[in-house]
């Protein structure tokens, strides 16, 4: 969980992103690849389902080939002698042999079977992985004209979007997937997290203020709770949103209390429903720490101090620290003049689920 508590966290302080920084955050976290729920029974013993899953093992191969080669490939290291050209080149070629390999598999299975719509999102999650972006469009958009109807191909084809923009293309397409599959948690979870990630666009495109772009965003995440509500990940990203939040704007000191107020009750009622479906201590303990960053904020000192206090396992010890040096300045009196470290919001990539 350390990764959920310390990645990425000036992102979702910022009202839109630099493009670069949330390219490389976006793109790993909207699945080109989604659950096929609700799709038509596979026969397993139908020739081209068989083919199909042939290249879907040659594609798990190629890619642990690939991972091979790159962890053992050139890293760099200035206390290691650099590493010869020749291996260098080896590995490139080596590198490109396989990438190269498998994209002819996937284009000689589509020149056969080109209205495959499961082969083409598998195609697109190869071509996005290596950064083939208007190849990745290419693929969806052909598996579009194959089902338009099919969730799943619009929740990647906004997932794609929400990598490369047009920012509303995503937000239009992840209404398209919700349209067609309401009951379907996921792609509220994505689309709820590209509008909390694109205040700006979303401010533009529904015509409404920031304050409302949060509500919105954490109305999405609600159904996520409402639809599988015993989804830990869903209860815990939930809960960090209310770090990127606002409170109510009021015009009077008293007002503005009472609004800090009632957000810090929402964000902790969050923290408790995460708490119930923790399975594990190194949870609890993050959240633990969740739990001292807002007694934090309220000025609970003592409450704060006694989480921490809880707080054991070493992959916590940095975040600890820095609550700690945070309860001790505020606690002397102390104002932040730096937002929260909020941590990173991720969904999922999930894999293409086939039949057994």
């Amino acid at each position: 969980m350390s990764d959920l508590l310390l990645g990425a966290l000036s992102l979702l302080l910022a009202t839109n992103p630099p493009s670069t920084e949330l390219s490389n955050y976006v793109g790993d976290r909207l699945p080109f690849l989604s659950v096929l729920t609700g799709a038509p029974s596979i026969d397993p013993n139908d020739p081209v389902e068989q083919e199909f899953r042939v290249l879907l093992r040659d594609d798990d191969e190629a890619t642990r080939q690939i991972e091979e080669l790159l962890g053992r490939g050139p890293q760099p290291d200035p206390t290691r002698a650099p590493t010869p050209a020749a291996e260098k080149e080896a590995v490139r070629r080596q590198l490109l042999e396989l990438i190269n390999g498998l994209r002819d598999k996937y284009e000689t299975f589509l020149k056969g079977h080109p209205k495959h719509v499961r082969a083409r999102l598998a195609y697109a999650d190869h071509l996005d992985t290596h950064g083939e972006d208007h190849e990745v469009l290419e693929q969806l958009r052909l598996a579009l004209e194959v089902d338009p109807k099919n969730p799943v191909v619009w929740n990647n084809y906004a997932g794609h979007f929400g990598h490369v923009g047009p920012i509303t293309n995503a937000f239009h397409a992840y209404e398209q997937a919700i349209a067609l599959r309401p009951y379907e948690p996921l792609y509220h979870y994505n689309y709820g997290t590209v509008v909390f990630l694109y205040r700006k666009d979303a401010q533009e495109y529904f015509g409404i203020n920031e304050t409302q772009v949060f509500e919105r965003a954490l109305a999405e995440y609600r159904e996520v709770r409402r639809l599988a509500p015993r989804v830990f990940r869903y209860a815990f990203d939930y809960a960090q949103t209310f770090y990127g939040v606002k409170p109510e704007p009021a015009e009077t000191p008293n007002g503005r209390a009472v609004a800090e107020e009632k957000l810090a009750q929402r964000a902790l009622s969050a923290w408790r429903d995460a708490w119930d479906l923790a399975d594990n201590h190194l949870d609890r303990e993050g959240i633990r720490m969740h739990f001292a960053r807002w007694q934090i904020k309220r000025k609970q000192w003592d409450e704060a101090r006694e989480q921490l206090a809880k707080v054991v396992l070493p992959e916590h010890d940095e975040l600890k620290a820095r609550l700690e040096k945070s309860l001790k300045y505020r606690e002397s009196g102390g104002v932040e003049t730096v937002p929260d470290a909020v941590p990173s919001i991720t969904a999922p990539k999930l894999e293409l689920k086939l039949a057994p």
